[in-house]
């Protein structure tokens, strides 16, 4: 378990000896971010994730849905009712 800034993730891993992860969990709100720095998280997460490696975005908003589906093949989304406020997961798992 460890806690970065997005910019320091990869120098963060090559601190402790590691090049990749088997997860990445985000409740980054992604959708107040500028395009570029979205971007940036995501190229960042998929180069870090090995294969079968899971990647799970934890959103109030599903308004990122359509982009993060573009950008991450086989999406799956899960809506949580319970949650105060109800939330959103969106997970990928990469199979590249």
């Amino acid at each position: 378990v460890s806690q970065s800034r997005y910019e320091q993730l990869s120098t963060h891993l090559a601190a402790h000896g590691a090049s990749s992860v088997d997860a990445v969990i985000s409740c980054l709100p992604v959708v107040t971010l500028p395009a570029p720095v979205t971007e940036k998280i995501w190229h960042e997460i998929e180069t870090m994730l090995v294969k079968g490696g899971v990647y799970v975005q934890l959103q109030l908003s599903p308004v990122f849905l359509r982009k993060m589906r573009k950008r991450f093949a086989g999406l799956r989304v899960r809506f949580e009712p319970r949650n105060i406020p109800p939330g959103f997961a969106f997970i990928y798992q990469k199979t590249l």
